[in-house]
């Protein structure tokens, strides 16, 4: 049966400011397992700042084509996608100043070998809450369900407007680079410039 009452949210990699503040304010949300892979979504990607421009980080995944649940998307490991992403993690963030801090907490998941997503996101999102110093439990669907009362599934989306999706906009922080702000990047961005301060910004 399930608990109408937690919210369900669509794991995504290294989530943005906005899944986080979505979730921060919650004791328990679900993480949805038994839904169709979505392509083109944050399930697989997420946006750093880097010294030129936004770089779009995307974890290569088979068979996003055909309706495959989440929970069973296999990695491309044939791709070099870790060391690709590790490096631009490095080049974006190395001189950022809580680097040295949380570095060896975030390179552990480009040495590792994952076959499927789900087990990287997951991860990746216990890891981060923790950096941030969230108490919320993530637990996982059991099954679908079309219906919810708390439905944040495809709210955080690259094509949807936060303001109209969840009424939220990102409060301005230190980046590294650029002269106008970047909201609403991966909670990399956040974690390696704010450092403990983060939280202030998710909630």
């Amino acid at each position: 049966m399930i608990n109408n009452e937690v919210p369900v949210i669509d794991t995504q990699y290294f989530p943005s400011i906005a899944w986080w503040n979505a979730i921060s304010s919650h004791s328990e949300v679900s993480l949805e397992k038994h839904e169709y892979f979505e392509k083109q979504t944050y399930r697989n990607r997420c946006h750093i700042l880097g010294p030129n421009n936004i770089v779009r980080l995307t974890v290569p995944v088979i068979g996003a084509q055909k309706k495959i649940k989440t929970k069973d998307i296999k990695i491309e490991n044939s791709q070099r996608w870790q060391s690709i992403h590790l490096r631009s993690i490095q080049a974006s963030y190395g001189k950022s100043p809580f680097y040295d801090h949380y570095i060896d907490y975030i390179e552990p998941f480009f040495l590792k070998n994952y076959n499927f997503l789900w087990d990287l996101n997951l991860e990746i999102l216990t890891t981060c809450r923790n950096l941030l110093g969230l108490s919320v439990q993530i637990n996982e669907t059991s099954f679908y369900s079309k219906n919810h009362n708390k439905d944040l599934r495809s709210a955080i989306h690259p094509k949807k407007s936060l303001k109209d999706s969840l009424k939220f906009e990102p409060k301005p922080y230190f980046q590294c680079f650029g002269n106008k702000f970047e909201c609403n990047l991966s909670v990399l961005d956040l974690i390696f410039c704010e450092g403990p301060n983060a939280i202030n910004f998710i909630k």
